[in-house]
């Protein structure tokens, strides 16, 4: 199972509410690992004329002691065949004609005939179907007004009018933040895939190979072990990043490359320095950075904040007096940016309808951060050290491959 049923179950009893509901395609992902991308890029007015511009809806119903329910239309069932652990409701479809039962008929029509059979006409309504078989009926019940439709939250309001109806975008996150053992699994091999794709687009890095050449190579090399790619971006002379193809690589030139991946919906992030050619004032700084990494890893433990890193880094960068130094880190998941975030920020708060809480989120065991190290030297290149762990009580656990101390470099 991915979601935390435990974490989840004591936080639905922390804050006193009957249910929660995920409407936004990660977090219905989260509580029953559903994913289509129709409902992550595809809006109702692009099948209906006229319809509101919302994303397709699909909901996720979490309340204690019972496995989550999906909600989702029937046209899209088949995306549930293999799941487990959840129970399914649907809508649309209605009157659909299919083919008379028989005995030892394929699975995925005896699925879609039960779809056809138990579903609602609308999605609002099999929403409000499912909280009464759950028997919720009133009370506090959290759900992402995000990615509503102005009709859901019209009906939900009008048929479960005793239900006091709660924004709980960040009360959801923070249920994300720590991750299972299968969410922890993904993204370890999401990490292992980038680093192989990482490693083949470095074959053809040399004197004039364009950035191209080296982000095809890595496309090619992450989609034959699995993973759809997510990002492939570098830094050209050290201002700012892109993924233009046409940009030319030379001998001395230095630069950053970023990279992940998506494998089964968890995402992995990673960077490094790239060096074409030798260049040893490039290779010492690059060792610099990593050694200040290094030194600050184990902050990454529970109860330590974000605060605390940030502060660690920027006295270390500024013994060194390296400048221009873009530490940060987040943590990772079903996005590639996930609660905690260490930022700087002018925000003192994240809060919705349900939490209200300080921005500096102390670590817990179980959480899945990513710390870069960026550094953009304008006119000439730029550095990366990128790496994700987790956080446990024995110390943080690396995912990503482990690297070498100097930066990769091409031939």
């Amino acid at each position: 199972m991915l979601y935390n049923r435990k974490r989840a179950a004591e936080y639905l009893k922390e804050y006193n509410l009957a249910a929660v509901v995920a409407t936004t395609p990660f977090s219905v992902a989260y509580f029953t690992d559903f994913d289509c991308w129709q409902y992550r890029d595809f809006r109702e007015n692009m099948a209906t004329p006229g319809a509101s511009n919302s994303l397709l809806q699909t909901y996720a119903v979490i309340v204690p002691d019972h496995d989550p329910t999906l909600v989702t239309s029937t046209g899209s069932v088949q995306f549930t065949d293999e799941l487990s652990g959840i129970e399914r409701r649907t809508y649309g479809g209605v009157g659909t004609r299919l083919p008379s039962k028989r005995p030892g008929e394929p699975k995925n029509l005896s699925l879609l005939r039960e779809a056809v059979r138990s579903a609602k006409p609308t999605p609002q309504e099999a929403l409000v179907a499912t909280l009464h078989e759950c028997g919720v009926k009133k009370g506090r019940v959290g759900i992402e007004f995000s990615n509503l439709t102005r009709a859901s939250r019209k009906h939900i309001h009008k048929k479960l009018d005793r239900v006091d109806w709660l924004d709980a975008s960040e009360f959801i996150r923070l249920i994300r933040m720590v991750k299972t053992p299968e969410e922890v699994s993904r993204m370890r091999t999401a990490a292992e895939i980038t680093e192989k794709g990482v490693k083949r687009s470095f074959r053809g890095a040399g004197e004039g190979a364009t950035a191209g050449e080296m982000s095809r190579a890595y496309l090619a090399e992450v989609a034959r072990h699995g993973a759809i790619p997510d990002h492939y971006i570098y830094n050209p002379r050290g201002y700012g990043i892109s993924s233009s193809p046409r940009f030319k690589f030379h001998s001395g030139d230095f630069t950053m490359i970023d990279c992940g991946v998506i494998y089964k919906e968890y995402y992995s992030d990673t960077g490094t320095t790239l060096v074409f050619g030798s260049n040893p004032e490039v290779e010492k700084t690059h060792r610099a950075l990593w050694d200040i990494f290094e030194s600050h890893v184990d902050l990454l433990s529970p109860g330590k904040r974000p605060s605390a890193v940030l502060k660690a880094f920027a006295k270390s960068y500024e013994k060194q007096r390296m400048k221009g130094v873009g530490y940060q880190g987040h943590a990772i998941g079903l996005q590639t940016r996930e609660l905690p975030i260490i930022n700087y920020s002018d925000h003192k708060r994240i809060a919705d309808d349900v939490v209200d809480i300080g921005i500096d989120i102390p670590f817990e065991e179980g959480m899945v951060i990513n710390i870069e190290t960026p550094m953009d030297v304008h006119g000439k290149g730029a550095y990366q050290v990128e790496r994700t762990f987790q956080i446990t009580r024995k110390g943080p656990n690396e995912l990503t491959p482990k690297r070498e101390s100097g930066p990769s470099v091409a031939a």
